[in-house]
């Protein structure tokens, strides 16, 4: 049997390097910030819950390699 491993908000939150507020903020405003859809969750009742699976998913959805206009400048840097 394949099962799920569920979390609370706390776990979650721990999980993702948020603060569980952040989270419970999330589901009210429909968003983590700005262009950041939320983490998604399931509601069991009263009882929030958040699938492992769908957290790992949630972190490769949001993953940025790098930024390809953001350039290093040859040779050393100076400060005045």
């Amino acid at each position: 049997m394949n099962e799920r491993q569920l979390l609370n908000t706390e776990e979650a939150a721990e999980f993702l390097g948020m603060t569980a507020i952040t989270l419970r903020k999330a589901r009210c405003n429909g968003k983590v910030r700005a262009h950041i859809p939320p983490v998604p969750y399931i509601q069991l009742g009263r009882t929030i819950r958040y699938d492992v699976g769908d957290l790992h998913d949630y972190i490769a959805k949001h993953r940025k390699e790098h930024n390809s206009h953001f350039e290093i400048p040859a040779g050393p840097v100076t400060t005045r």
